[in-house]
């Protein structure tokens, strides 16, 4: 029973997920995926942050060429190839809903992800256990321990990675994609302001007002 080839534990469960993770989900919701984890290191998108670059278009829709917001940035592109009020309405209203869906896909993969980790653990449970007793028959005892060992770890780890890593990060993305749908909405509104040619003050005034809300 003591066979070198048996899989960690750790193993299992790791490889596992991650093979079921990329049979299931498919690659441009993985993508996201990744990219809204990313977002959870470098902090939130705010709008003081983009103040500037608000107050500037509001001004000179030519004044900037980049945006580190993705909705700042896709308006600079639609001003630049002069498109109406009204095309311009269109396309900004189905990007951001681009954003959005994008996020919202990749929080519910990552909870159907977050499943997986407790059944692989239970099948490294099992793995171990028909390993322990095919080798009670057996008068060499000395693999008993490392799959009696399998048996009891797999699931624990199984466990761990959907409640201690998994779930939480499920969890703070779907607090942080609830702020994204508020802060896009802010954003959106005040770019529609601006490609209106509402007076720059009135812009100011209204991003003062968000800022506060």
């Amino acid at each position: 029973c003591d066979d070198p080839e048996d899989p960690p534990a750790v193993d299992i469960v790791l490889r596992g997920t991650a093979a079921v993770t990329l049979t299931c989900v498919p690659m441009p919701v993985l993508k996201a995926l990744g990219k809204s984890i990313a977002h959870l290191f470098k902090g939130r998108m705010t709008l003081e942050a983009v103040k500037q670059d608000l107050v500037k278009l509001s001004a000179d829709r030519t004044a900037i060429s980049k945006s580190a917001d993705p909705l700042i940035q896709y308006s600079i592109g639609l001003w630049e190839k002069g498109v109406d009020q009204q095309t311009f309405q269109a396309l900004m209203s189905q990007y951001r809903d681009k954003l959005e869906n994008e996020e919202t896909e990749a929080l519910a993969a990552l909870q159907a992800i977050g499943k997986y980790p407790p059944a692989l653990g239970m099948l490294g449970t099992v793995m171990g256990m028909i390993s322990l007793f095919a080798g009670l028959s057996s008068s060499d005892k000395s693999g008993l321990g490392p799959a009696l060992g399998t048996a009891m770890t797999a699931t624990f780890y199984g466990l761990i990675m959907a409640n201690a890593v998994m779930s939480p990060l499920a969890d703070r993305l779907s607090v942080e994609h609830i702020y994204g749908k508020k802060y896009n909405g802010y954003v959106y509104e005040i770019l529609t302001m601006i490609n209106r040619r509402e007076p720059a003050k009135m812009i100011e005034e209204e991003i003062t007002i968000r800022e506060a809300a």
